[in-house]
C-alpha cells in the first residue's frame, strides 16, 4: 500500500468511513515506466507541522528560484523565509489572486507586499478570476503541489495532503503551463502602500 492510499484510508476511517479489506477499494499499483519520483507529505490538524517544515525546508535550501503559486498566503514564517531567500540573490515569483473570495485574507496578505517587495520578491495579482492554485516550484528541479494553503488554517489546523515531485521535466511542464502563464495575465505590484483595511485586518492573519 501507498503513502497516499494510506493517507486516503486514514481521513476515510477518521470521517466515518468503513471497509472489510483495503483490497477491495485499494487495488494494488505498479511501478510505472518513466514515472517521476514522488513523496506524500501528509498533515494532520494540530497534531504536525509537516506542511509547513516542508515549505520552510524547500525556501531555505533554494538556490536559484522559487515560483509559488497560492491563494491564501498569510502566514509570517514564510513571508520571512521568502524574504531571506530574495536576500540571497535567489529569484522569487510569488502568483497571488488579484480578488480574493476572502476580504480578510488578501488585505493581510497585502499587507506584507512592501517587507516582500524591499526583499526583492516579485509579487504577481492574477487578474479575471479567483486563482486557486496551490502550487510551489523550486530551482526548476522539484515541485510541490496538492491541497495545501500557505495560512494558519493549513498549516496548523486543517488536515492537507501535498505530493513532492522530484522531476525536472515535471517541475519545467509546471513553470510553463502555470508561470509562465500566469504572470503575464497578471498584474506586478512593484509598489505598495498598505491602507487601513490592510493594517486592520494583518493582525488575523495570523488566525486564517
Amino acid at each position: 500500500m501507498t503513502k497516499l492510499q494510506e493517507s486516503f484510508l486514514e481521513r476515510w476511517q477518521a470521517a466515518g468511513g468503513s471497509l472489510t479489506s483495503s483490497e477491495e477499494l485499494l487495488p494494488r499499483l505498479e511501478e510505472f515506466p518513466g514515472g517521476a519520483e514522488t513523496q506524500v507529505v501528509g498533515h494532520i490538524g494540530r497534531r504536525d507541522q509537516n506542511m509547513k517544515a516542508l515549505y520552510l525546508r524547500a525556501i531555505g535550501t533554494a538556490q536559484k528560484s522559487i515560483r509559488i503559486a497560492n491563494p491564501y498566503f498569510t502566514d509570517m514564517d514564510v513571508v520571512k523565509a521568502l524574504c531571506k531567500a530574495a536576500k540571497r540573490n535567489v529569484k522569487v515569483q510569488l502568483v497571488l489572486p488579484q480578488d480574493n473570495n476572502i476580504g480578510i485574507v488578501q488585505h493581510a496578505s497585502r499587507y506584507n507586499y512592501p517587507r516582500l517587495i524591499k526583499a526583492g520578491v516579485e509579487i504577481y495579482e492574477y487578474k479575471g478570476r479567483m486563482a486557486h492554485e496551490k502550487v510551489a516550484v523550486f530551482d526548476s528541479r522539484w515541485a510541490t503541489f496538492g491541497s495545501s494553503n500557505l495560512d494558519a488554517r493549513s498549516l496548523i489546523n486543517n488536515d492537507e495532503l501535498n505530493l513532492i515531485v522530484t522531476d525536472t521535466g515535471v517541475a519545467e511542464d509546471i513553470e510553463k503551463r502555470l508561470f509562465e502563464a500566469d504572470i503575464p495575465k497578471s498584474e506586478r505590484i512593484s509598489k505598495y502602500s498598505p491602507d487601513f483595511m490592510d493594517h486592520l485586518m494583518h493582525p488575523f492573519g495570523g488566525l486564517l
